[in-house]
């Protein structure tokens, strides 16, 4: 797994690193654009890069990460049409993201 992480979040690299035991991979030189153009599967949260990712032309599938929905509704929001949008490939939690209820 190739994961970007958002510049103000750069601090758990390490950290992520540990926790993915060899299987998470960082690839700081190469850019947003870059990993999009090779990724089959995003998994973001409520990011704009979801929709940067739905335009390309080798776009797949995309997973919404969203494991503090009740807490970011609250603050700082989500858009009225987002749900409309995003319809079934929500997970809350971390176990149900390689299920296929």
């Amino acid at each position: 797994m190739v994961v970007k992480l958002h510049p103000l979040l750069q601090q758990y690299e390490q950290k992520f690193s540990q926790v993915g035991a060899g299987r998470i991979r960082f690839y700081p030189q190469l850019s947003t654009t870059d990993l999009l153009m090779v990724t089959e599967t995003l998994v973001t949260d409520y990011s704009s890069v979801a929709f940067d990712y739905s335009l390309l032309p080798t776009a797949h599938t995309m997973l919404f990460y969203m494991a503090d929905l009740p807490e970011y509704e609250k603050n700082p929001g989500i858009q009225p049409h987002f749900f409309k949008v995003v319809t079934n490939a929500t997970v809350n939690h971390a176990s149900s993201a390689g299920r296929s209820d």
